[in-house]
């Protein structure tokens, strides 16, 4: 893909040949990871394209998304190992001991940042290059419109179909000019204003469990089964005997996602005021743990309850 070529080219230009820019305040920044002088810019000029050798039949728009992609990727990966180099110099400032300095220093050493990979990455557009349009009463919620992509700027316009939760999203939510397409798909971003938190209601306790999703302390739990004869138990069962990595293991890993988001969307949550978790944490680390346990989850279930309170 022309997009990954570009993109990895401009990841190795910054990181072997660095790069420095001055703020609005006339400071001087600086990106150099050999001397590691960790400074990632928010906001790279286009000259990097010329520097890079990077002959390509895509516009001058298109490789600033590019280049931005690629600065973004780089300063994730930089991003540790900074504020590590960050507490050190304030240790040393405040005369932390020398035992102290040793340990940050050494975990410093052993943590040298990698170069990001850009085989996998996908195209990261905003609005110079992409727009959405709505498109009501038509068959289609609307258009995704991809353009001056190529020297040809020819125009794509991909049709999308609203799901359920984007739906929801568009009620209360604000969608953003940042798309991240995929070979088969495109991820929409958006802007979600919480709530106001509940002044009445409930608080109560929840447990996740292998069996049973969600028990409350309210004596509220989740369906066992669905209509279809399944359970979480009867889930993590099946996962045991798939292959991991086959087909078959997504297909019943995304089964287990799906049993967890429909039971806990069968609660009535709405005179509830707060929501307290079981507190689960590093669950059979050290210690051997059957398969069927490593395959639960409760993250899955974190998540979702989450996602629920912020629109109930």
């Amino acid at each position: 893909m022309e997009y990954r070529r570009c993109l990895q080219k401009v990841i190795d230009y910054l990181w072997e040949n660095g790069y420095s820019w001055t703020d609005s305040e006339n400071k001087v920044h600086i990106l150099n990871i050999k001397n590691s002088c960790l400074d990632a810019p928010s906001f790279i000029t286009s000259d990097i394209i010329e520097k890079a050798n990077l002959n390509t039949d895509f516009t001058g728009r298109l490789m600033k998304c590019c280049i931005t992609h690629a600065a973004s990727m780089i300063k994730s990966s930089i991003e540790k190992q900074k504020k590590r180099i960050y507490i050190l110099k304030s240790h040393k400032s405040n005369g932390k001991s020398k035992k102290q300095l040793k340990l940050l220093i050494r975990k410093i050493k052993q943590n040298v940042p990698q170069k990001p990979n850009a085989s996998c990455a996908n195209m990261e557009l905003n609005s110079i290059c992409a727009d959405f349009q709505l498109t009501p009463d038509q068959e289609f919620d609307g258009f995704l419109r991809l353009t001056s992509l190529t020297k040809s700027k020819i125009d794509i316009k991909i049709p999308i179909k609203f799901d359920r939760h984007s739906n929801e999203l568009m009620k209360h939510g604000k969608m953003l000019n940042s798309f991240l397409i995929k070979s088969d798909s495109a991820d929409f971003r958006w802007e979600y204003n919480l709530p106001d938190l509940k002044e009445s209601g409930e608080i109560i306790g929840c447990d996740q469990g292998l069996k049973t999703v969600l028990t409350c302390s309210n004596k509220m739990v989740t369906p066992l089964e669905d209509k279809h004869g399944y359970s979480l138990d009867s889930i993590l069962n099946k996962i045991c005997r798939k292959k991991r990595g086959s087909k078959s293991f997504k297909r019943s890993k995304l089964h287990q996602t799906n049993f967890v988001n429909w039971s806990i969307n069968q609660l009535n949550l709405s005179n509830i005021k707060q929501i307290n978790l079981e507190n689960i944490w590093n669950i059979g680390y050290k210690s051997t743990k059957s398969r069927k346990l490593s395959h639960w989850q409760n993250t899955i279930i974190r998540d979702k309850i989450e996602s629920v309170c912020k629109v109930s």
